[in-house]
């Protein structure tokens, strides 16, 4: 219910904007902070067009991460004969998250399963943070589950 409720919050503030910038207002949320529920697109990189969508928003220490899901198919980059379907867990820090070159998207997705899957693997592995952008983070995760064993 709180969920849903800061979802129709968020899409009002968005439809109210034209308002308040005519009226020289600013709305607190930008396409730059995270929102729990909300699909994203990929705006560069070598991912552009994929969408994101973000599963949870925790403070661990003095980090702020984001846990989101990527949605794939990615081909990984040498020559292989399989796809990794979608990444359904991938922690970023707020800033690369911001710096990620996202935008709100209109098609929406939702992988909240495989979000919560990765995110129970993750969370008992005591697994990092990617502090780099999350086209990057894909790429590098790609390449990663290419490598010899």
């Amino acid at each position: 219910m709180i969920y849903e409720l800061g979802v129709r919050l968020f899409r009002l503030k968005r439809c109210l904007a034209p308002f308040f910038f005519a009226f020289g207002l600013t709305l607190g949320a930008s396409a730059e902070e995270p929102m729990t529920g909300e699909t994203y697109a990929i705006q560069s990189g070598n991912f552009e067009g994929h969408r994101v969508w973000v599963g949870n928003v925790e403070r661990l220490g003095p980090r702020e991460v984001v846990h989101l899901s990527v949605e794939g198919p990615f081909l990984p980059y040498k020559a292989a004969d399989f796809y990794i379907p979608s990444f359904g867990h991938l922690p970023v820090d707020i800033e690369a998250f911001r710096n990620s070159g996202l935008a709100v998207s209109d098609a929406k997705w939702s992988a909240e399963k495989q979000l919560e899957e990765g995110y129970r693997e993750w969370n008992s592995a005591n697994g990092g943070v990617f502090t780099i952008s999350i086209s990057d983070a894909v790429a590098d995760d790609v390449m990663a589950q290419q490598a010899p064993n």
